[in-house]
């Protein structure tokens, strides 16, 4: 168990700003959307009855105050008071934990590995088919054992198979005779 015996003042205040912020920005826009909508109903009401007075033009003022307080000024607002609160909540804290002993919390230390592109952490994945219904190659592997060849000399149809098998036993015989042909051209 650990315990939470102090929170840092400024530190607190800063992030409830900068959420307090957001939290303004998001209402300003709800607010500006708001009121232009009822600005456009007023406009359309006062457009019905005859009025001297130009209050279309005070509506267009008024859209642009709305806007500016929308963004600018609620966002600033929030901010301020949350900040405020976040260094009182912050100091109330300490001298309650100083009195009580703090907030205890069960933490876990997670030690990730540093990530090295084109290595695979943990076991390799499972084979799709269970290695014991996995089909034997027709073609003998070099690492396999030469007991299986004549099992393939039995089968009619792996005839093309075993002379290619035999091409490519041939083959380092033939580089072997062509080295010592080259060797011999030198002399």
């Amino acid at each position: 168990m650990k315990k939470v015996k102090k929170i840092g003042v400024l530190s607190l205040g800063k992030f409830q700003a900068i959420l307090g912020a957001l939290v303004g920005l998001l209402l300003g826009i709800i607010y500006i959307i708001f009121f232009f909508l009822l600005s456009s109903g007023v406009s359309t009401a006062l457009d019905s009855s005859s009025s001297t007075m130009n209050i279309a033009g005070l509506l267009n003022f008024g859209k642009g105050l709305a806007i500016l307080f929308g963004l600018i000024i609620l966002p600033l607002i929030f901010a301020g008071i949350n900040f405020v609160n976040g260094i009182i909540s912050a100091l109330v804290y300490n001298l309650i934990a100083r009195l009580v002993g703090g907030i205890e919390m069960d933490l876990e230390d997670v030690i990730n590995p540093p990530f090295i592109p084109g290595q695979q952490f943990g076991p390799p994945p499972a084979p799709l088919i269970p290695i014991q219904q996995q089909p034997q190659p027709l073609i003998p592997r070099f690492s396999q054992p030469q007991q299986q060849i004549p099992q393939m000399q039995q089968n009619p149809q792996a005839q093309p198979q075993q002379q290619m098998f035999q091409t490519q036993q041939q083959q380092p015989q033939q580089t072997s005779q062509m080295q010592q042909q080259r060797s011999s051209w030198q002399r």
